[in-house]
């Protein structure tokens, strides 16, 4: 376990039900980036449910709303969220192979929330238009 993940632990950091910023398209940073609204509604081992604020299109064509979501560090889980982005690939059901890479950060995409202090304001809303299919930051192994 990372030390990010242990100090979320001991300050009782929980990820669940908390507004986040998830980029479903391209990286943070990057000008072609979308970035909707999500929850973490379940953490199951070293997976959470993703709920999306609107459906997306992941690699495989599939429009999905709810998502679940694997670190793809293992320093970064899902309880360093306090702190930092974390990369994720996701799947539209638990157990099929990964449809897409997305990134992870406390607070709405808005700009309102997140991390103590009121982290979140470096990220600029995106339109709601349909999302396109994530296949260029969607393959699994693209580093």
């Amino acid at each position: 376990m990372s030390l990010l993940g242990r100090l979320g632990r001991l300050w009782r950091f929980d990820p669940t039900d908390r507004t986040l910023r998830v980029w479903v398209r391209s990286r943070p940073g990057e000008d072609d980036a979308e970035v909707v609204r999500g929850w973490i509604r379940e953490l199951q081992g070293k997976e959470a449910r993703l709920e999306l604020e609107r459906p997306v299109t992941l690699a495989n064509g599939e429009t999905v709303d709810t998502v679940w979501a694997r670190p793809t560090e293992r320093r970064f889980d899902f309880a360093a969220l306090w702190f930092s982005f974390i990369a994720v690939e996701v799947r539209a059901s638990a157990g099929d192979p990964p449809q897409g890479r997305w990134w992870l950060r406390l607070g709405a995409p808005d700009g309102r929330g997140g991390a103590p202090g009121g982290g979140g304001g470096d990220c600029p809303p995106t339109s709601a238009a349909g999302s396109a299919a994530l296949g260029d930051s969607a393959a699994a192994g693209d580093d």
